[in-house]
This record gives structure tokens, C-alpha cells and sequence, in this order.
């Protein structure tokens, strides 16, 4: 099967070479040039202050920030808050990796899986506001989109965690920073969480008056727009901040009608689009002693697109293991509906009368911070909401047979306490209380059309009654309370000898219920269809039923974390840490039965599972050399995970003939373990000129999974010789899919004056970054066939003009610019669907336009 394919061309390899190309040879051919104009420069101050830029230089490097001249080094430094104190990135002994919001805003990185191309070891996945997921390390959160489950990475905003992932599916505006921390976290973070945490941190309200405004035009019609308003309503007292992000495009892929089955809500419309919207208000409230503060931020996402998109491709599972022939979907519709012909180019959509996936995103927060003599005490209380509705294609190639989708409402309210200490010599603390109320509702909805019956009971004769305007739902709930009080604290043993250690207790009662219905269609159906309607149902929804559940579990999170500071440019630490990820709620959960319709329920799938326990090994160092304006940071790790939360098999006996019945469940896999290496560095030839690299090798392993689903297509004789189906598989020892086997990022930023304009100085920049991922299987060892994708490489590059205080900027740029073509999924097909892949990315390429406004 190829693995890279064709878009629409717009901007050709030879364009896009000379947008690279030209870029290094301009900034190659610059450095000496600007050396020479630094060393003219005026000494600005004593010599211990050239050698603290050139530190802050560094340091502004390592968080991605474009080099600034000298005088102004020092402020774009940008400090990082995971260990919820603002720290130098060098000073912190964990695996930590940030951006600044000035170098995202510069580069266009708006969605979150883009930061990919810039931070080691995390690779996102944000399709669709349901399935998406945060993997640190090659792991995150259950991708196939359980409602009731939470990510092993957390993702904390403004220093509210969100749960679910749809509170985190929206675009990145107006940032402050973003980091990555690495390793199990919730000694002194909201909630506990197993992989590790994404911490962004939005642009606080300012007391000075600025105004922004970024638009930028871009192929496939695409306009992106975001605007901001600060300064203050009363002086030295009350500041705001208004922030606005539009973005809108006609969509990737063409979905032409189909002129086999005739529907009045076809039409010819374009998928895998962009239209989205947020907004965020804040408040800022200095009170008359100067000792608090509160930040009040409301804001709102919405989307309405066409983002659930995979294009058709040629049969990948052809034979069972036996060499018998295996039912495809092209079979079938070719004898239903005579349909000889299938176009297998995914860059053309096949989709019946798609529509859209909309959603939307409220909260409100308030974030206390009262410096009360040496102590500061912080109040963080939270309210979010998300809401989808989806209604997905109803079929492919004209057939109308059945619409899926969940609906999902999500709602949380947390409350956070923390008090800490000042730095002091000696010891530094911190302790905090977290509270979280957590409620969903996932209703999974099946629409059923007038080809189901013929389609799905593979009759060409079949009363299309049987199924026309059925609905099935499974409506699943999940309510979650969570109780923890944590506390992390530093022993400065020596001077340059730090000893920290956390711990964290949490208590949580966790509960779900899953209520399966049908309704709708024909009431007055014959005897004999009302039968194959409801032994269908009971068959492919497991019909009627009602099923619940509860838990309680208390957990402890602990941290151990030395380290060494040799020298003060080198770094040596480790870590021990324990985490644990909450019990999932399975919103999916059935009850099991015996046989066919009316048999006995013998069990039922467990409503709640067991919480994931992860023990995490760090070892590293960190490393800069002012004088060569150069930093290396290095880290082992090894994650242990215990009762990994994912999908397995259970099989069942049937009390009253004695037969096997497997049924897969969300249950939790015995043991996982992540292991590597993690690299970053960075080497500043000049102030203008930043040159970084980073690496990561990753080994993810079911070291024990026995219980795994059955191989499609894997069969084996039975005792009297007859080939059947597979009913587990046992992955033990074997890769875990969708993890690269490792991944590396190079890049440079470079900026060079080149005259005056209107009496202000203008500079030239350039910045280019390559994104390389190494093969990455998608199908498991055990799979017949293989699926996967090469090692390929992203290229994303800028070339542009501005004022150095940014008030003004104009920055050509483009995104994946060679046009690689890489799929980042790949579904197997079966008797009902075909086989399909997701699309990566195409080119994007564009101009922005930047203006502030004092």
C-alpha cells in the first residue's frame, strides 16, 4: 500500500526550496556581519551584565523565543510555572520542555498537535472535539473517544485542569506560554495524572493600554483572524483583557454527489474544513493593600465543521489467516446495488450526505492570590461546559444506511487551595486541597436510513421497513467526585544540593449507568420483519437494557526528585515518582447475554474499572555553556503502568450449553512500560541567530496483555478440525501501536536589521523548522497485515519584515511546504465499511499581517 499521495499542488518543491534554501543562506551569510555590529555596539553595562543576557539569551533560546538585541534579551525571557513557582527552565530538575507565546503567535501555531513539530516525545491528536488526545511518550488517553474516561496528560489552563477531552479541542490564542512536563504529575498539580501535563498559560489582563490584531489570508480560502484589547478600567485597580480568534477555510477534500441513490439533503460540499470561533474576557482586580489579587476570565469556543473525515482506500484484509476469502464491502455493494466501481483516491470524498460536527465551550474562573507575611495562599474555582452533536456520514458511495455519533455534554466545577512558603535557604513548601465535580452524558445515537435493512441484513429483498427511520440509543452517564489534599516541598541540603519530595492523597466515588432504547420507524411491520428488526437490534445494540455501577478508590501520588547543581552551568538530578489515573466510567458498558434475542443476561460489562498506577524513573542533566551561548539537556526515563486502561476481552460461559462467549470490554491491561531517551539543544552563533535541535527514541510495550481483542481475520482449528475465529490475542511483549520508534526537530530563528521606515528601525527575519517522525505502526504485532507509516518529514518555515518592539510585522509563511503526503491512521475493512485512512496535513501557506497598538 503506498503511504504518500498527492494533494492538489499550490505552491511547487522548487518554491518552496528557495523559501527554505534562501532563508539559511541569508542567515549563514549574515553572522559575521552581525557579529561585527555587536561588537561596535557601546557597552551597555559592567561586565556581569553582558554575562547575564547572554544567560538570559540562552534560556529565551531554550523556550523558542526569536533572539531580541542585547538591551533587550533580558526581557523576553520567558520563566515556567509547572512546579507552580515561576523558575528558570535550567533550575528545574525534571523533563520539561516551553514555548513562549511570542514565538508561537510569530509562527502561526494555533492548534495544539502543531506544537509536535517543536517539543520532543508529544505527539497530539486533536481530529475531532470527542477523540481527541494528548500523548506524552507515546500514551494519553483512550483514542478510540470513551466519554467516561480520563487522559494520562493532563491539560491545565490558567491553572484549571480540564477532564474531558472536548474542553481542551480548541484553538491556541493570545498565549503566554505553553510547557510540557514530563512524568507522572498531582503533588502540586490539580488533579493526578499518570504521563504527564500540558500547562498553558494565557495573556493576563495589563494596567498599560495595547491593542492587537493579526490577519492572515491563506490557501484553500482560508482567513484566520485574532484581535486583543487590554489596559485598564480603573487605575492601578481593575485592568482587562478582551481576546478574539476567528478561523474559517472551504475544507480540504471535495465530496461530489452521488447520483446512485437520490436524497434531497445531498449536496456537493467540501470536507475537513475550518470554522471555529472563541472569545475570552478577564478581569483583573488589585485590592488597596497591594497583597491580592483576582483574575475573572469567561470565555467561549465554538466550531461547526466537517472535521470526521477518512478517505476510501483499496482493500488492505483480503484472506482469514486460512487462506479462505474474507467478506469485503465492495462485494456487497457490488451485488445489492450493481456498484462495479469505487474510487480509491482518499483525496476525494465518498461520503453520503456528511454533516457537520457541531461544538461548543464555556467557562468561567476565578483565580485568588493573597500574599499574606511570608505566605502566599491561592484560590482557584472552575466551571466548564462542552457540548457536541454530531451526526457523521450515513454511508459511503450514495448508500444511506445508518448515522452515527455521540452526543456528549460535559460539565465540571473544581475548587483549588494552596498555600506556600516563600524561597528561602533552608526549605521551600507548598501544600493544597483539590475538589472536582465532574458529569457527563453520552448518548450514542443510530440513525438508521432506507438502505439499512437491504445493506446491513445483506438482502436484496429485505422490507426496507424493517429499519427505515429507526433510532437506537445507548445513553451512558458518568458522575465523578474527586477529594485530594497534596503537598510537595525542597530541602536545600546544600547549596547547590536540592532534595524534593511530594505526596498526594486522593479519595474518589466514581459512578455510570448505560441505558440501551430503540424507537421510530414503521409500527405495523408483519411478524416475521418485526423479528429480523428485533433480533438486529439485539444482535448489532444488544437491544434493550439498563446497566449501572459504582466505585470508590483512594490513591496516593508520591514524588522523590535530588538533584545536583555541580556547577552553575550544569545540572545533574533524578527522580522517583508514583502517579495514578481515575477508574473509567464505561459510558458503552452491556449487559452480556447467553445467545439471541430474549436469552438470559449471565453477566454485565464492568460499569467501573480500576485505576491506572504508573512508577516513573527519571535520570538527566542539563547543561549550558554561557560563553558559547549553548544548553543540552538530556533524560532517561522508564514508566511502569499498571492496570493501563484500554480495550480487552472477556470470555464468558454460557451456564446452560457451556459455550465460550467472548465479548470485548473496557477493562485495564495488566502492565505497559515507556522507556527512552529525550534530548534538546540549543547553540546561538550571534543575538540573532538561534540554532536548536531536539530528539526522542521511545519503546512502548504491553508487557503483559494476554487478554487482548481478537486479530481480524486470525482463525484456528478447533478440535474437530474446523477453522473459526480467533476470539483473543495474546500481545504480551509486543509494541504498542501509533507510538514512532523516534522522533527528531531542527530548526533555526534568525533576524537582521536592514534599514529604517517612517523614522522606525525594520528587521528581516527567517525562521525554519523541521519535523521528522520515525516509522510508526499502526496495526498491532499480532495484525495479519501491516499498517503503518515511513518515517517522514514536516517542514514549516517564515520569511517576514518587522519593528524589533513588534508593534508591526508582515511574515510570509507556510506549513508543511514541500507537501509531504502521510496518512495518520489506517482502518481496516470489513463485510459494512470499507478501508480508510486520515489524512495529515497538506501544504498551508499564507501571510500575516501583525499590528500593535500602544
Amino acid at each position: 500500500m503506498s503511504r504518500t499521495f498527492s494533494l492538489r499542488p499550490a505552491l511547487s518543491q522548487a518554491d518552496a526550496a528557495w523559501m527554505v534554501g534562501g532563508g539559511l543562506l541569508l542567515a549563514a551569510w549574515n553572522v559575521q556581519s552581525a557579529d561585527a555590529v555587536e561588537a561596535a555596539q557601546p557597552a551597555s553595562g559592567a561586565a556581569v551584565e553582558t554575562a547575564q543576557l547572554e544567560t538570559d539569551r540562552i534560556e529565551t533560546a531554550q523556550l523558542g523565543v526569536n533572539p531580541l538585541p542585547a538591551e533587550a534579551a533580558a526581557v523576553a525571557e520567558v520563566v515556567i510555572t509547572a512546579r507552580r513557582r515561576e523558575e528558570r527552565l535550567q533550575d528545574v530538575p525534571l523533563s520539561i520542555s516551553a514555548l513562549s507565546g511570542e514565538f508561537v503567535q510569530e509562527q502561526n501555531l494555533v492548534r495544539i498537535q502543531e506544537f509536535a513539530a517543536r517539543i520532543p516525545n508529544f505527539n497530539p491528536d486533536t481530529s475531532n472535539p470527542r477523540t481527541s488526545s494528548l500523548s506524552i511518550r507515546g500514551v494519553g488517553g483512550l483514542g478510540s473517544g470513551s466519554d467516561g474516561s480520563e487522559s494520562g496528560v493532563g491539560q491545565i489552563v490558567d491553572n484549571v485542569f480540564y477532564t474531558h477531552v472536548g474542553f481542551g479541542w480548541a484553538p491556541l490564542y493570545d498565549l503566554e506560554s505553553i510547557e510540557v512536563a514530563r512524568g507522572p504529575q498531582g503533588t502540586l498539580l490539580g488533579k493526578n495524572t499518570t504521563v504527564g501535563a500540558v500547562i498553558l498559560r494565557t495573556k493576563a489582563p495589563s494596567f498599560t493600554a495595547e491593542n492587537g490584531v493579526d490577519i492572515s489570508p491563506r490557501n484553500y480560502k482560508g482567513l484566520q483572524t485574532s484581535a486583543y484589547s487590554t489596559g485598564a478600567l480603573v487605575e492601578d485597580r481593575v485592568a482587562y483583557r478582551l481576546s478574539y480568534y476567528s478561523d474559517k477555510d472551504e475544507g480540504l477534500v471535495p465530496n461530489p454527489s452521488y447520483p446512485i441513490v437520490q436524497d434531497d439533503q445531498r449536496d456537493e460540499k467540501r470536507l475537513l474544513d475550518t470554522n471555529r470561533w472563541a472569545a475570552r474576557g478577564q478581569l483583573l482586580f488589585k485590592f488597596a493593600d497591594g497583597d491580592a489579587t483576582s483574575r475573572v476570565i469567561y470565555d467561549h469556543i465554538s466550531s461547526d465543521e466537517f472535521n470526521n473525515y477518512s478517505g476510501i482506500v483499496a482493500p488492505i484484509l483480503t484472506q482469514y489467516s486460512d487462506g479462505a476469502a474474507f467478506p469485503l464491502y465492495e462485494t456487497r455493494i457490488r451485488n445489492l446495488y450493481g456498484i462495479e466501481q469505487i474510487d480509491y483516491d482518499p483525496l476525494t470524498g465518498d461520503a453520503t450526505n456528511p454533516s457537520k460536527l457541531p461544538s461548543s465551550t464555556d467557562g468561567l474562573s476565578n483565580e485568588l492570590n493573597w500574599n499574606i507575611g511570608e505566605y502566599t495562599f491561592t484560590s482557584v474555582t472552575a466551571w466548564r461546559k462542552f457540548e457536541l452533536y454530531p451526526r457523521n456520514t450515513q454511508g459511503y458511495n450514495g448508500i444511506y444506511s445508518v448515522s452515527t455519533g455521540y452526543d456528549v455534554e460535559a460539565e465540571q466545577y473544581s475548587q483549588e487551595f494552596r498555600l506556600a512558603s516563600a524561597v528561602s535557604d533552608i526549605f521551600d513548601w507548598q501544600v493544597g486541597s483539590f475538589f472536582l465535580k465532574d458529569d457527563r452524558d453520552s448518548n450514542y445515537r443510530f440513525l438508521y436510513g432506507r438502505d439499512a435493512a437491504t445493506f446491513l441484513l445483506n438482502d436484496k429483498t429485505a422490507n426496507p421497513a424493517i429499519l427505515n427511520n429507526v433510532e437506537h440509543d445507548s445513553f451512558g452517564k458518568a458522575h465523578t467526585r474527586s477529594y485530594a489534599a497534596f503537598g510537595q516541598g525542597t530541602w536545600h541540603v546544600l547549596s547547590n544540593v536540592d532534595l524534593t519530595a511530594g505526596l498526594r492523597l486522593t479519595h474518589e466515588k466514581r459512578s455510570g449507568s448505560n441505558d440501551g432504547y430503540s424507537f421510530g420507524g414503521a409500527q405495523d411491520l408483519p411478524a416475521a420483519d418485526q423479528t429480523r428488526r428485533d433480533n438486529y437490534l439485539f444482535t448489532a445494540r444488544s437491544g434493550d437494557f439498563s446497566v449501572d455501577g459504582s466505585k470508590k478508590d483512594t490513591s496516593v501520588s508520591w514524588l522523590v526528585n535530588p538533584s545536583w547543581k555541580i556547577n552553575p552551568d550544569l545540572l545533574v538530578y533524578g527522580s522517583v515518582a508514583q502517579g495514578s489515573k481515575s477508574g473509567a466510567i464505561n459510558t458503552d458498558a452491556r449487559p452480556i447475554y447467553a445467545g439471541g434475542a430474549g436469552s438470559a443476561i449471565i453477566e454485565t460489562q464492568a460499569v467501573v474499572i480500576d485505576p491506572e498506577k504508573a512508577t516513573d524513573y527519571e535520570l538527566g542533566f542539563k547543561k549550558s555553556w554561557p560563553e558559547l551561548r549553548t544548553t543540552l539537556n538530556v533524560n532517561l526515563y522508564q514508566n511502569d503502568i499498571k492496570d493501563y486502561q484500554g480495550v480487552l476481552v472477556g470470555v464468558f460461559t454460557d451456564p446452560a450449553t457451556g459455550s465460550l462467549l467472548p465479548r470485548q470490554y473496557l477493562g485495564n491491561i495488566d502492565h505497559v512500560r515507556l522507556r527512552g531517551v529525550e534530548i534538546e539543544g540549543s547553540w546561538s552563533p550571534t543575538r540573532r541567530l538561534n540554532i536548536w535541535a531536539n530528539a526522542a527514541i521511545t519503546e512502548a510495550k504491553y508487557v503483559d496483555f494476554a487478554n487482548a481483542p481478537p486479530t481480524q481475520g486470525a482463525r484456528v482449528q478447533n478440535a474437530s478440525g474446523t477453522w473459526v475465529n480467533t476470539t483473543e490475542t495474546d500481545l504480551s511483549g509486543t509494541d504498542i501501536p501509533n507510538v514512532p520508534e523516534w522522533t527528531a526537530n531542527l530548526g533555526f530563528d534568525y533576524d537582521q536589521p536592514i534599514g529604517n521606515f517612517q523614522g522606525s528601525p525594520i528587521d528581516l527575519f527567517v525562521y525554519v523548522n523541521e519535523a521528522v517522525k520515525g516509522d510508526t505502526r499502526y496495526s498491532t504485532e499480532a495484525d495479519l497485515n501491516y499498517r503503518g507509516q515511513d518515517t517522514y518529514a514536516l517542514t514549516n518555515a517564515g520569511i517576514g519584515i518587522r519593528r524589533p518592539d513588534r508593534s508591526f510585522a508582515l511574515t510570509l509563511w507556510g506549513k508543511n511546504v514541500f507537501d509531504e503526503r502521510y496518512y495518520d491512521r489506517v482502518n481496516l475493512n470489513n463485510a459494512t465499511a470499507p478501508a480508510t485512512v486520515r489524512l495529515g496535513q497538506p501544504l498551508t501557506f499564507g501571510v500575516t499581517l501583525s499590528l500593535r497598538l500602544s
